[in-house]
């Protein structure tokens, strides 16, 4: 929550976003070098939109 990453002091900025009721994430595509989910995806409405929208705004390339 937007007090918990407020207290965190290595962070430089954050964003609060309920990704169960906007699952695409507000960064442009390729906004970030490689991105991570450290929190469950268990409690996603939409958890393929969601990851999806992960992959997007990383650089980094996914294939199988």
């Amino acid at each position: 929550n937007a007090h918990e990453l407020a207290a965190n002091e290595m962070a430089d900025e954050w964003v609060v976003h309920d990704l169960n009721a906007h699952p695409m994430l507000p960064f442009d595509d390729a906004t970030f070098d490689a991105v991570t989910c450290c929190a469950s995806i268990d409690y996603l409405v939409h958890p393929v939109q969601v990851l999806t929208a992960l992959l997007a705004c990383s650089a980094l390339v996914v294939t199988p």
